[in-house]
């Protein structure tokens, strides 16, 4: 979902190339000869656009932090004794 929105955010010439390189699976040099675009071209719109989703990604969960902060850390014993009292049938 965050991908989706990261994709949304670029241009449609970075978003083609990014899609094709990493959905379909093509090679750079065919990415540019199907958009008729000069390879390093191609090239330029692959490596911004995936400064541009990075950057995005990372703003975020720059974003979303401050609301993660007082959520208190939960450990593997936490987790097990949550799966203990569920299989009891409840709080006890």
């Amino acid at each position: 979902l965050l991908v989706h929105a990261a994709l949304k955010s670029l241009t449609p010439a970075q978003r083609a190339v990014l899609v094709l390189t990493y959905e379909e699976g093509y090679a750079l040099k065919e990415i540019a000869r199907s958009l008729q675009m000069p390879m390093g071209t191609a090239a330029s719109h692959l490596a911004r656009g995936r400064l541009a989703v990075a950057s995005f990604i990372q703003g975020t969960k720059e974003i979303s932090a401050p609301l993660n902060k007082n959520r208190p850390e939960l450990t593997v014993e936490d987790i097990e004794d949550a799966e203990l009292v569920e299989e009891k049938g409840g709080d006890q």
